[in-house]
């Protein structure tokens, strides 16, 4: 989000998106979920135009390995986006995506190639989150450690790497 925020890259979403990002959360976090439902609420209200509308939209024309996951290409193709952000890569197959001019990639890979186009914003942007995790503050250290955790370690490594610390 703050990426987006930051001008960095352009999000979009659905409902069933935001619907399977909660629940795939809850599953290990359940007690979240009230809270997950109020982050999607202010992820609308900071990025109202990222939130797309598929009606309309024939989901059987699209191929995916993953028939549940035609909303996802629908998504990127409304959005006129050129990227699908996953960490299940295997869901969408690489001829189908290119046929569209979208590629598929984890948000690792995303994040070391914006931080690669803009060193400075994308620092910039790491600080802004870092500095909002208060109770309790965290060191780089830490907020590496918390994108490790988080299946992001090669921008983990990079940002420890980086001669400008934070």
């Amino acid at each position: 989000m703050e990426l987006a925020v930051s001008g960095l890259v352009d999000v979009f979403w659905t409902s069933e998106i935001e619907t399977e990002w909660i629940a795939a959360v809850c599953r290990t976090r359940p007690e979240l979920r009230n809270k997950l439902r109020r982050t999607a609420r202010l992820m609308r209200s900071v990025l109202p135009e990222a939130l797309v509308d598929l009606s309309g939209f024939d989901l059987t024309a699209l191929s995916s390995p993953d028939v549940h996951d035609r909303h996802v290409i629908a998504a990127a193709i409304t959005g006129e986006a050129d990227t699908i952000v996953t960490f299940n890569i295997s869901d969408f197959a690489a001829r189908d995506l290119q046929r569209r001019n979208i590629v598929a990639m984890t948000p690792d890979a995303l994040f070391v190639r914006l931080a690669f186009e803009d060193a400075e914003e994308f620092l910039n942007a790491a600080e802004r989150v870092r500095s909002r995790l208060k109770h309790p503050a965290i060191t780089l250290s830490e907020y590496a450690q918390g994108l490790r955790r988080a299946g992001c370690p090669e921008i983990a490594e990079w940002l420890l790497a980086g001669t400008r610390r934070f």
